[in-house]
């Protein structure tokens, strides 16, 4: 039998075909605490058996993929602990919330989560960890999956897999329990090295390491303005019986299309509306700032928010804070050599303070205009002047930035954080991440608007992510209001969309990997169709036909 090559950190060597990950990483790069491996740009749990000549890179809990996969293997770990410790609640009872802060927020529906409660499952987590079981991995036919769930009272699942295509699914089992996961799990309870597991508001909250600090998990912390739009959020959610996939494509299937869109939009359309009448009852309030990660329907809500504020008897002036780009020349370059426009240093602070402090005292401003060909800021005639019932909405990634507005007299300012923040959970204890919605979002957008393929997307993804982490999320608690522009419907719709760009990825290229990711994601979602999108929803913002024109 013809052996392969494999190379792994700059060493090659020969294997036997049919070697799982886990016994490479363990001969070759033991004890760092790799999670998964990439192989020729696609990802692979440590159970996967290599049968090609390969290179190999490994990854830990410093990598978001890798991080992904410990979290969910902590999750494993907390469902086993709870079967163990109290045998007599049901498995179906306990479910992933949403992520918060460096942690998961649990619930435990319909049983109080004490902190002696917490405690006693924490301790049991540590037991299990320390007795190092093995987690084994098997493909199971979807009736004998369907079986098995059912004597273990896990009915999320069972509703999950009627919506399977395909004949079979992995089951990862720990002893006695067993699960389904969208994502990897790692191959042993040991390889969780550090948790913790606090009693939190009515649940629990699982931490975990962070990708900055892989080697200890740090103390919890989370924003309470976040948490409260998350738990509002996860709670309007679960009074519609839509917590999970199954739960949206039931609805689907029973109710038709339109049904969870015109709930979604109904209650977008409230929240901005109690924005809007909140801003309207100061009248001190005379400029709005909105600021969001990449993706978020900044403009849209914008526009929708103008729309709320004439209703309360106000008119809105747009400004974009991006015609406040200091001339090229003076531009930041990055590490690429490039001009960074994300780092406030890009931004003319001081003329953007000066132009807003004339609009608040009634002088009538001459506004730019940036020119991105040329690289300078251009005045093209329009001015702007506020009246009594008037106010400016400005919208960027720098609007909640002390240094940008901190010039601006604080009663004369409203500050609006934008951002799809809620998960979708697959079943009760397995998720999909926000980030990846968000992602896909880009992906569908920039192929409409900049004639950029889904690959050059991902690959400036984790830029763009770290820009988001440096510039926006550290001021997120700074914000008056909070808006969730997370849509339990936006999957199904934008599935059509994402597929037809991700299928165009080949397996040579980088983002191979992302994109089947991102492709099995999709999977689980009956699709919408595109027509049922409203005009003025934040989704068109992304696959066209927005009524606001953006």
């Amino acid at each position: 039998m013809k052996r392969i090559k494999i190379k792994l950190n700059n060493n090659t060597f020969e294997c036997d075909p049919g070697i799982p990950l886990i016994d490479i990483i363990n001969a070759n790069a033991p004890d760092q605490g790799v999670t998964l491996c990439k192989a020729n740009y696609e990802y692979y749990g440590l159970f996967h058996k290599m049968y090609t000549d390969s290179t190999i890179f490994p990854l830990d809990i410093s990598t978001p993929e890798g991080n992904r996969v410990y979290q969910k293997t902590a999750v494993f770990v907390l469902l086993k602990a709870v079967k163990e410790a109290y045998p007599s609640i049901p498995l179906k009872a306990l479910k992933v919330a949403f992520s918060i802060g460096n942690g998961l927020y649990i619930e435990m529906a319909g049983y109080e989560v004490s902190k002696a409660f917490v405690k006693s499952i924490k301790e049991k987590m540590q037991e299990i960890i320390d007795r190092a079981i093995p987690i084994k991995k098997e493909k199971m036919g979807v009736d004998q999956a369907i079986e098995l769930f059912g004597t273990l009272g896990m009915t999320d699942k069972i509703n999950l897999l009627r919506y399977r295509r395909s004949s079979t699914v992995t089951i990862y089992t720990m002893e006695d329990l067993s699960n389904y996961f969208f994502d990897f799990v790692s191959t042993n309870s040991k390889d969780i090295r550090s948790f913790n597991l606090i009693q939190y508001k009515k649940g629990m909250v699982l931490v975990t390491p962070k990708t900055t600090n892989p080697k200890e998990t740090e103390p919890f912390s989370c924003s309470k303005k976040l948490f409260n739009a998350l738990y509002d959020y996860n709670g309007l959610m679960s009074a519609a019986d839509i917590s999970t996939v199954s739960d949206f494509n039931d609805h689907i299937t029973r109710d038709g299309f339109l049904a969870p869109i015109l709930m979604q939009e109904a209650l977008m359309e409230k929240q901005i509306s109690d924005i809007a009448r909140k801003i309207a009852s100061d009248k001190k309030i005379k400029i709005v700032l909105i600021a969001g990660p990449s993706s978020s329907g900044k403009t849209t809500f914008s526009h929708r928010l103008s729309v709320q504020l004439k209703v309360n008897g106000l008119k809105s002036y747009p400004i974009a804070t991006d015609n406040y780009y200091k001339p090229r020349e003076y531009t930041p370059i990055d590490e690429n050599g490039m001009p960074d426009y994300e780092c406030l240093e890009a931004m003319d602070i001081e003329q953007f303070v000066s132009d807003c402090k004339s609009l608040l005292s009634g002088n009538s401003v001459s506004m730019p205009t940036y020119n991105f060909k040329s690289g300078s800021r251009e005045y093209l005639g329009d001015t702007l002047q506020l009246t009594d019932n008037s106010l400016i909405i400005a919208e960027g990634i720098h609007c909640l930035d002390p240094k940008m507005i901190g010039g601006l007299p604080k009663e004369n300012v409203f500050k609006i954080f934008i951002s799809p923040m809620s998960q979708f959970n697959i079943d009760n204890i397995d998720f999909i991440s926000s980030n990846d919605i968000r992602l896909i979002r880009r992906i569908i957008r920039d192929s409409r608007d900049r004639s950029l393929s889904a690959s050059a997307t991902i690959e400036m993804w984790s830029s763009v992510r770290r820009g988001e982490e440096k510039y926006i999320l550290p001021f997120r608690e700074s914000a008056d209001a909070i808006f969730n522009s997370s849509m339990i419907y936006e999957i199904g719709a934008l599935k059509p969309y994402a597929e037809a760009l991700l299928f165009g990825i080949n397996k040579d290229e980088p983002s191979y990997g992302i994109a089947s990711r991102l492709l099995k994601m999709l999977d689980y979602f009956l699709t919408i169709p595109s027509h049922l999108i409203p005009a003025n929803s934040l989704l068109s913002e992304f696959v066209g036909g927005n009524i606001f024109g953006v």
